[in-house]
């Protein structure tokens, strides 16, 4: 009874970290994307070279 209990637990405690992981690197990628294409768009509207 508790065992099974426990590794219920654990599957869904699993799955769930899976699912934050998964969910935290894709907004990672995201905002690297975005953060790199803003600073493209920055760097070609403005000719002169950035210090």
């Amino acid at each position: 009874m508790v065992h099974s209990f426990a590794v219920r637990f654990y599957s869904l405690f699993r799955g769930c970290l899976i699912i934050f992981l998964s969910l935290s690197a894709y907004i990672l990628c995201l905002t690297g994307l975005v953060g790199v294409y803003s600073l493209l768009e920055s760097r070609s509207h403005n000719d002169r070279p950035l210090a």
